[in-house]
C-alpha cells in the first residue's frame, strides 16, 4: 500500500476479478486498486474515467518520483 501514498492516494477500493468471465485467458489471480472520487463513503467506488493518451515524458516523471520514494 505505500505505492498508493507515493501518488497521493487516500481512498481507493480494492477489485478482484478472476476466470474466463473476468477475460482472463491464463488464469490467474490479480487486484486492482482503482482510485475514488470522492472522499464520501456513501458514494462508494466510482469505475470509468475519460480514456486519453500516456505522455511518455509525464510517465516517466511519475515513475522516478514514487521510485524515489519507495
Amino acid at each position: 500500500m505505500k505505492f498508493l501514498f507515493c501518488v497521493g492516494l487516500i481512498t481507493w477500493s480494492v477489485t478482484q476479478n478472476n476466470g474466463r468471465i473476468a477475460h482472463q485467458e491464463v488464469d490467474h489471480v490479480n487486484f486492482h486498486v482503482i482510485p475514488k472520487s470522492s472522499t464520501s463513503d456513501e458514494e462508494g467506488p466510482v469505475i470509468g474515467w475519460p480514456a486519453e493518451s500516456a505522455n511518455k515524458d509525464e510517465l516517466q516523471k511519475l515513475c522516478k518520483k514514487i521510485v524515489a520514494k519507495l
